[in-house]
């Protein structure tokens, strides 16, 4: 199995000198990319849920779908969702008998994830790295899939070495008013995954332990979905962000301050091989 990005030969950074590695935020991807790998919704933060009971729901996997203004006891049953960016519920339909666990008759709502805006480096997961996904690119170059680690910690590495002022902004101005990012030290954290192929809507059927469980996975990786219809891209995607932890353990999500960001590459590619 190999990650394969294809490329225009003078982009090829492992056969042309001067070439360099771009990453590019969602809104850049979804505002610049060619028709042919275009998503005009990517990453996006929004995800349908329907429901049609009557169904029993743990009420704790119920208060994290709802949210705090329709929860049930919420101090007793804590949400079980537990995510490092806030949820939100928009509540269409709601017939429900509260308790624990919670019945409920029918349900419409969209759910809404907060997801920091960071940079992002597309490839394609694929049995041969001679295969051509995109027609559009006339050039290739890969890693062996079981070195998507070390690829992930040289992006990283990369992005913090060649940092610039403006790549990643704070996303509270009274952060910079506190002096809290001073005092703080900035993390670059890439995370890394094939990306996940299905619609932006859910019914849940039976509310069973396991189904939601399915639904929280889908919550968490929004970042890392897109429409069935771009399955044959085989997508394996890099996600670089940047935080800033703080002297009192507190932290400081950061925003791209930019579209993209362009890399000199100096990956000691014997290693990925």
């Amino acid at each position: 199995m190999r990650l394969v990005k294809s490329c225009r030969p003078e982009h090829n950074v492992r056969t042309t000198l001067a070439a360099q590695i771009q990453l590019g935020t969602f809104n850049y991807y979804r505002a610049h990319e060619n028709q042919e790998i275009a998503d005009s919704l990517e990453a996006s933060n929004s995800l349908a849920v329907s429901i049609r009971g009557p169904i029993k729901i743990p009420a704790r996997f119920y208060n994290a779908l709802v949210g705090e203004r329709f929860s049930f006891e919420a101090e007793r049953y804590p949400p079980i969702c537990k995510l490092p960016t806030a949820l939100e519920t928009h509540v269409k339909i709601l017939r429900v008998r509260l308790g624990d666990p919670v019945l409920v008759f029918e349900a419409e709502f969209d759910i809404h994830r907060a997801l920091p805006n960071g940079f992002t480096f597309c490839m394609s997961q694929l049995d041969d790295a001679s295969i051509r996904p995109f027609q559009s690119y006339e050039d290739s170059w890969s890693i062996p899939w079981e070195k998507a680690d070390l690829f992930a910690w040289h992006l990283g590495r990369m992005v913090a070495m060649q940092h610039e002022p403006g790549w990643f902004e704070p996303r509270f101005l009274e952060d910079w008013e506190s002096g809290k990012i001073a005092a703080g030290k900035l993390v670059f954290n890439t995370h890394h995954r094939a990306v996940l192929y299905s619609d932006r809507e859910l019914k849940i059927l039976s509310g069973t332990e396991d189904e939601l469980n399915k639904v929280f996975t889908r919550i968490r990786t929004l970042a890392f979905t897109k429409p069935s219809h771009f399955a044959p891209e085989r997508e394996y995607r890099f996600l670089v962000n940047a935080v800033c932890e703080h002297p009192d353990g507190t932290r400081t999500i950061y925003l791209a301050g930019k579209d993209y960001i362009r890399l000199n590459c100096d990956i000691p590619w014997r290693e990925l091989s």
